[in-house]
């Protein structure tokens, strides 16, 4: 066997290996994905209330925090902002 022949086979596994990872992290977003949902647009809306003492309304916070569970973008932005501001969750 030569060493391209090899090298395909490896590159058949990678390739698989990806598609299985890309498989389970779409399987994750669509296991919490819900019927209403916040986009990050929507989330940065609410932030200063999340932070500062809560917000009101149960469903809009509930919101936020699954927000937060799925996005490591926004959950960076805000972990960034409560160490900037002093405060631990």
């Amino acid at each position: 066997m030569s060493n391209i022949d090899k090298g395909g086979g490896g590159r058949e596994a990678d390739t698989t290996m990806r598609a299985r990872a890309a498989e389970q992290t779409l399987a994750h977003a669509l296991a919490h994905t819900r019927e209403r949902e916040l986009d990050c647009d929507e989330l940065l809306l609410h932030v200063a209330d999340y932070l500062d003492s809560g917000i009101d309304d149960e469903e809009l916070e509930e919101l936020v925090e699954q927000h937060l569970s799925i996005c490591p973008d926004c959950r960076e932005a805000v972990e960034i902002l409560r160490r900037a501001l002093g405060r631990t969750e």
